[in-house]
């Protein structure tokens, strides 16, 4: 009975070694797939975006009653800008370059998408209450990327989440 015993606990012991090692290269083979992403806050009080591992968050002015920055893949091939506060709109200022727009609107918040043309390239702007992200379009995962990070807009601070960090614009 002993023996009995003892080859069970060796045979599930081994099962559960093999079954365990197996797992283990599907979740690591799906997390190579899938994109991790960090919540980031954009300033104290302006609410908070997704990132993708490699993209970083910057404040490169701050005002009295505004603010602005960039969002920055780390190879430098993407570039967002973002402004908030009593700065003037994009869709305000281009008015005249404005290609399409339309309003998406969810349970949580609404989105102005605007497109935008000048003579040399395009350019995709969403406002968010008085939150403004702009990104010029140079290749095909831009709007992909872009979309994402805006859509990942929460308007509380994550008390958690790092946080933009303060930098001058470049020169």
């Amino acid at each position: 009975m002993l023996r009995n015993q003892f080859a069970f606990l060796i045979l599930c012991w081994a099962v559960l070694v093999l079954t365990s090692g197996v797992a283990g290269q599907e979740s690591n083979s799906q997390t190579n797939e899938t994109k991790t992403k960090t919540r980031n806050n954009i300033y104290h009080h302006l609410g908070s975006v997704e990132l993708l591992d490699g993209f970083r968050g910057f404040v490169r002015a701050k005002w009295v009653d505004a603010w602005a920055g960039t969002i920055e893949s780390s190879d430098g091939a993407l570039t967002i800008d973002w402004r908030a506060g009593l700065v003037e709109k994009v869709q305000n200022s281009r008015h005249s370059d404005i290609i399409s727009s339309y309003t998406e609107a969810t349970p949580i918040r609404t989105i102005v998408w605007s497109r935008l043309r000048d003579r040399e390239k395009e350019t995709l702007v969403a406002t968010i209450g008085w939150l403004e992200f702009s990104v010029s379009l140079s290749g095909s995962k831009d709007e992909e990327i872009f979309r994402d990070i805006v859509q990942s807009f929460s308007k509380e601070r994550c008390i958690t989440c790092s946080s933009f960090r303060f930098m001058l614009p470049r020169e």
